[in-house]
């Protein structure tokens, strides 16, 4: 996949991780809670950088303007981006995808910025437990603790990447659907 040829921008050289946000600006994404969990980050002083991706529309949860105040020195990018390839480069920066959701039917934006190589964390709840193991999933009280953590790790290698999104592919899925189409 075009996920896969491109190059990995960070993670080395002691550059600050970067925390990925890749869904749509809406209430259901729950985006008060992972802001608010990296405003006390921010107060930790803990380095980390921030890009901020997906839709957004008219209106759009305060909290988003209220990030851009709050932590406009870590931002990298702030916005969506309709170029595939331009998409892809940030989800190639990343070191961790976080997802506070509270309504996903599926989880796209995190399976892409897994195979991209970033490391999930994501909520005990909905979809995610039968999609990741135990080691990517938190409870709401213990996010800024796995967010700590998580920036203490390094990015995903390519075949730990690989292997977690695998079952995702086409080519993994294809057979499966003509089966049942035909049966």
């Amino acid at each position: 996949s075009q996920l896969d040829e491109m190059p990995t921008a960070t993670g080395v050289d002691g550059r600050p991780p970067v925390i990925i946000w890749n869904h749509r600006w809406e209430y259901d994404k729950n985006p008060d809670l992972f802001f608010r969990t990296l405003f006390q980050l921010d107060d930790l002083q803990l380095d980390y950088k921030l890009v901020i991706l997906g839709q957004s529309f008219d209106q759009y949860p305060e909290i988003f303007d209220k990030t851009r105040e709050r932590l406009g020195h870590r931002l990298l990018h702030v916005g969506y981006v309709a170029d595939r390839q331009k998409y892809y480069q940030w989800l190639h920066r990343g070191t961790l995808v976080v997802s506070t959701s509270n309504h996903e039917f599926y989880g796209m934006a995190v399976i892409e910025a897994v195979r991209a190589g970033c490391r999930p964390l994501l909520p005990n709840r909905l979809s995610y437990p039968e999609l990741f193991p135990r080691d990517f999933l938190y409870h709401d009280e213990d996010l800024l603790y796995r967010l700590k953590e998580g920036l203490q790790e390094k990015r995903l290698d390519t075949l730990s990447a690989q292997k977690l999104t695998e079952q995702f592919c086409w080519s993994a899925l294809a057979g499966r659907y003509t089966d049942w189409l035909n049966s």
